[in-house]
């Protein structure tokens, strides 16, 4: 335990001595002598004593009592007085400066003792709440900073101004405050007050451990400096005298930063500022903590609010009560709502017919979701838009639970099926004319192979009448056997032909239907999918061609390249010419490095420019009349684009005809 230090000041030498034998006595350090009032200001500024025994009759400018109050005002110490004079005008003098004690000479060596006694737990017990109140009234400066409405650096600019300002602490007008950033173990300075540029630029950034900030980060410990010393490893050439607070910011035994203070040259370290210092970076600590908090929670919202506005489904939460609490974009407009609107409301406008708002809850899967806390999958249900229309969906019901574990409500992630469900007439229509096509292409082999068995099985009559008769010769058993010869080669030519069209409508067939992936021969299925379409084309005048490079085998989904290529031929043969025309339609396919490009190309009558940038929106179609949903092109351009992961383009003029390219990957990235 340090001793307590006290300050004599009086003009007699011998008293001063006998004073000075007394107090090492009592196990006080004597901070010094002085003889005159000048010479006391000096001492108590440059020692900083815990006590002043005071002479009133001193040589010099200056009394006692002056001294007194110069050295109260600047430095707060307290003084006893020792005089061998009492009058009143002395009385009056001495009173307004607040003394700890006044005692006469000749003095009690006990008298004195309790009174130095007294004096020092006075002066200890008022700056304990001097600095309580002050500390107090810090505290709550900062508190005020960290709920106004800046930055996070802006509060610790001002936290910072707060502290290097505070007149009661001999702190230079200059500090900084750093925090960790992205670097490993390395304090970045994140805010400062008075600094040169060459301290802005040396300490930018501080490992752990380097220069007295590095210290205190590294053992997370204050850093106390009276001086430039060895420790001060960041220096410069004409670099003032001055010390150093260097204060750990720790939250939950997590080191933030350090809060770094410019103190004057040969200033005496104090417990007392050590536990302001500690009390405001703890402070400061929470502040911090509590801004990184709130900005990582704005981050992760934000996220979230991007991922809600970006997905393509229906997404809307629901509280305890049913009320809508939060919906995205895409479950706005399919609802046809504002976002706004939807805010609040009750979800039977989502679920219910107007008319059915008064229906029980208990009816409704997405009600108990919420209030049983069970999942729910629906694939067949409607929702009503807000203009009273319903439309097709399939939703799945998720109940929210709080952090407590209880029921907070529900998410709802809905998907509208009316397109999906269009698109799947289309497939299905497909196939319809793929198998209409098959079924008119293979009666003409199974024609001619039945033909050749009726002949043959006419002929075998023949032969077995002549053999029961007796009646068979040479030469007719040789005629006999070059027809089974004919016959069952024809036979056989037309039922393996036919094998063939069932196979090829097998797989393409097949294909359209599953969402399997497999490696195929581009140039034979483009031709196996023509075949499909053969007796459709055959109802024109259109030629077809297919110029495609050999050995083309891509990993893909053949059943979605299917419905790309038959989509994009049937459209042509529908739209790209008039009705007498004998058109062309191409199909050429080129590998480029790990890229297949196809290109279904014709010789009609082209888009019109006007309409040429909407061929790939859904709905868009210049011929409804004739049944078209405008889904066609708008189907071939999602599958190109999510389900083979390639690209489409559609250039045209009008008169000359139009190209479709497909761009894709000639084998698919592992999912």
């Amino acid at each position: 335990m340090e001793k307590e230090r006290i300050l004599v000041v009086d003009d007699d030498a011998i008293l001063a001595m006998g004073l000075q034998r007394l107090l090492q006595g009592w196990g006080y350090e004597l901070a010094g002598m002085a003889y005159s009032g000048e010479e006391a200001v000096i001492k108590a500024s440059q020692m900083r004593p815990d006590l002043i025994l005071m002479d009133i009759n001193l040589g010099g400018k200056l009394d006692g009592v002056e001294t007194a109050q110069q050295i109260k005002t600047d430095l707060n110490i307290p003084v006893i007085y020792l005089t061998a004079y009492l009058d009143k005008d002395i009385i009056e003098r001495v009173e307004k400066t607040n003394p700890f004690g006044y005692i006469l000479k000749p003095f009690q060596e006990s008298e004195l003792y309790a009174a130095i006694k007294i004096a020092l737990y006075n002066s200890k017990a008022e700056k304990v709440l001097k600095l309580h109140y002050h500390i107090q009234n810090v505290l709550n400066s900062i508190v005020r900073i960290s709920l106004e409405p800046i930055s996070l650096t802006e509060q610790m600019g001002r936290v910072l101004d707060t502290i290097i300002t505070i007149p009661w602490l001999e702190f230079e007008s200059k500090g900084a405050i750093f925090l960790l950033g992205t670097r490993k173990d390395v304090l970045e300075m994140r805010v400062q007050r008075g600094l040169s540029e060459q301290l802005l630029r040396l300490c930018e950034y501080v490992p752990f451990g380097k220069c007295l900030c590095g210290k205190s980060a590294a053992t997370r410990e204050i850093v106390f400096a009276g001086s430039v010393d060895d420790r001060h490893d960041i220096r410069f050439d004409g670099m003032m005298p001055h010390g150093h607070f260097c204060v750990p910011i720790i939250f939950t035994n997590k080191l933030l930063g350090v809060l770094n203070l410019y103190l004057k040259a040969g200033h005496v370290r104090s417990p007392m500022e050590e536990e302001f210092l500690m009390a405001v970076s703890n402070t400061l600590a929470g502040i911090i903590a509590r801004r990184w908090a709130e900005e990582e929670l704005e981050r992760v919202k934000r996220q979230n609010e991007l991922i809600l506005n970006s997905a393509g489904e229906g997404i809307y939460g629901l509280d305890r009560n049913g009320q809508i609490t939060f919906v995205n974009p895409a479950a706005a407009k399919m609802l046809g709502w504002q976002v706004e609107e939807l805010l609040g409301e009750p979800y039977h406008c989502i679920r219910h017919r107007p008319e059915e708002a008064d229906r029980p809850d208990e009816d409704c899967l997405i009600y108990r979701a919420f209030k049983e806390g069970n999942i729910y999958r629906v694939e067949d249900e409607v929702f009503w838009r807000k203009d009273a229309t319903s439309f097709p969906v399939e939703y799945v019901a998720t109940p929210i639970v709080n952090e407590h574990g209880n029921l907070s409500g529900a998410v709802v992630v809905f998907n509208d099926m009316l397109e999906r469900k269009k698109a799947q007439a289309e497939k299905m229509a497909a196939l319809g004319q793929l198998v209409s096509g098959v079924a008119h292409e293979i009666n003409t082999p199974i024609g001619n192979a039945v033909l050749s068995a009726s002949h043959l099985q006419e002929k075998t009559q023949d032969m077995i009448t002549s053999f029961q008769r007796n009646t068979l010769t040479k030469s007719s058993l040789q005629r006999y056997l070059e027809v089974v010869k004919e016959d069952g080669n024809i036979i056989l030519k037309n039922l393996l032909r036919s094998a063939d069209m069932i196979k090829s409508f097998k797989m393409v067939s097949g294909d359209q239907t599953s969402q399997q992936r497999r490696r195929f021969d581009l140039r034979d299925y483009i031709a196996d999918i023509m075949l499909g379409l053969k007796p459709m084309i055959k109802k024109t005048s259109h030629h077809i061609t297919i110029n495609c490079e050999q050995e083309i085998e891509i990993d893909s989904y053949p059943g979605a390249f299917a419905q790309v290529i038959t989509n994009l031929v049937m459209n042509a043969i529908t739209h790209a010419f008039e009705k007498d025309d004998r058109g062309t339609i191409d199909i050429t396919a080129v590998q480029k490095q790990n890229n297949v490009t196809v290109t279904v190309s014709d010789n009609g009558k082209g888009i019109p420019e006007a309409i040429l940038g909407k061929i790939f929106d859904p709905f868009f179609t210049t011929n409804r009349k004739a049944g078209n949903t405008g889904l066609g092109l708008h189907i071939v351009y999602n599958i190109v684009h999510q389900t083979l992961q390639g690209d489409i383009h559609c250039q045209s003029t009008e008169a000359l005809g139009t190209n479709f390219t497909i761009s894709m990957p000639r084998e698919l990235p592992c999912q």
